[in-house]
């Protein structure tokens, strides 16, 4: 039996900004319909206008926002931080390529219109995820192509200063 689970993110200054996410066991799924909307209609008017100069710096993050939509993320790649001062609400979905965490999507809010609600929903994703695996084959920091990256660079590094050191010392 599947255990569902949808918390829907408003922002209380702007109800626009909005986003569903429902948990399905292991996985989460955003929707972000009404949102998604206003941001193309408001590339479009930035086409139609004089400063239009806004549009291409949009374009992309709305087709970047469409490529999420529906994607479905493991629990273990799910941050959620609340802040009950503020209302705030962040919430950081990471893309996975070759089983390791690539870049992060993150949606944020000021002011979210139910508090009590919103930190109700980092406490379910804190449970799921002690009781979920790792989904990849590493955790912590090897879990990041940006470290394999950067040890990968540092090794042809210290290969070739090894290589030259070498050479100087044979000439």
């Amino acid at each position: 039996m599947e255990d569902t689970y949808t918390f829907t993110a408003r922002s209380e200054i702007d109800p626009a900004h909005v986003a569903t996410f429902t948990l399905h066991n292991r996985t989460l799924s955003v929707g972000i319909g009404p949102a998604l909307e206003h941001i193309e209609r408001f590339v479009e008017a930035g086409e139609d206008d004089a400063d239009a100069s806004i549009s291409p710096i949009l374009k992309p993050a709305t087709v970047r926002v469409m490529q999420y939509a529906g994607q479905e993320f493991d629990i273990n790649d799910v941050e959620v931080q609340t802040s009950e001062d503020d209302n705030d609400l962040s919430v950081r979905l990471w893309t996975r390529a070759g089983g390791l965490r690539l870049a992060p999507v993150i949606f944020k809010w000021e002011a979210v219109d139910n508090p009590k609600a919103a930190s109700a929903f980092a406490d379910e994703i804190d449970r799921r995820k002690k009781s979920t695996p790792h989904p990849g084959r590493f955790a912590g920091l090897p879990d990041y192509w940006a470290t394999w990256l950067i040890g990968g660079l540092l090794l042809i590094l210290l290969i070739g200063s090894q290589r030259r050191d070498k050479v100087e010392s044979t000439a």
